[in-house]
């Protein structure tokens, strides 16, 4: 008996998968319906999530049911920015050193002299296109490694920044600079950097953080705030985490 089981769901195991799959987008489809941000937005937000089950991608889980549209779409680009950042260490394309923390934030301010360097480096093509980028790599201390320069616990894999990351890279054959993280994302992600603002009201930034923590192991770290200017000297605010969650590669 044991062995005809094994041998049924063997031949019929991913077929299993597929129909669950399906089935999950049905029912993502029939919520969208349903949803304030609309039925494009909720079916795009369903074809992401059996993507991510595809891929092994895994996000904070976070209770929205009372939040507000702006919220939901802030909420939305912190997922787009951990997803990037999260195919690109499964990927290879960067690699972390134990403790380190690569924070990418979205903050209402603008920070002049980093949106410049992301000019500059042609991550961007203007300072209007994605004026409130800001971030940090802090090492397991939580100091500051990196801003924009290329000196930090996240470096590049073996042969380099990999081809087609047609950003220009102040290392390209070491370590990883805040700019090229927000590159990374803006390879990787869904609705491109341009869309990166923060829409609630009640919000100054918001932030992604990807700690290594040895072995594989990985934390995405979800943060939301008052503060409208994200002041890197400091650090990460323990406080304003939301939710978080920690995967292996």
């Amino acid at each position: 008996m044991r062995t005809w089981l094994k041998k049924i769901i063997g031949e019929h195991g991913q077929g299993i998968v597929e129909y669950a799959l399906l089935l999950a987008f049905v029912v993502g489809c029939a919520a969208a319906l349903f949803s304030n941000s609309g039925l494009a937005g909720g079916i795009k937000q369903t074809f992401l999530q059996v993507a991510d089950t595809l891929e092994g991608i895994q996000l904070p889980q976070i209770d929205e049911s009372n939040y507000t549209d702006e919220e939901k779409q802030d909420k939305q680009s912190m997922d787009d920015i951990a997803r990037a950042v999260e195919k690109a260490i499964r990927n290879g394309d960067i690699i972390f050193s134990d403790g380190y923390t690569a924070f990418l934030v979205v903050q209402k301010d603008s920070n002049k002299s980093f949106v410049g360097l992301l000019t500059e480096r042609k991550v961007i093509h203007g300072a209007d296109e994605a004026p409130h980028l800001d971030g940090n790599i802090l090492n397991s201390q939580g100091s500051q490694t990196n801003n924009g320069s290329a000196v930090s616990g996240i470096s590049w894999p073996a042969g380099g920044k990999p081809d087609g990351f047609s950003w220009t890279a102040p290392n390209p054959n070491g370590s990883v600079s805040m700019t090229d993280m927000w590159g990374i994302v803006g390879k990787y992600g869904s609705n491109g950097l341009s869309s990166q603002s923060v829409k609630s009201g009640t919000s100054g930034y918001y932030g992604v953080a990807i700690t290594s923590n040895g072995d594989n192991s990985y934390t995405t770290t979800y943060y939301r705030g008052s503060r409208t200017d994200y002041e890197h000297n400091r650090g990460i605010y323990s406080s304003d985490a939301i939710g978080s969650v920690t995967w292996t590669k």
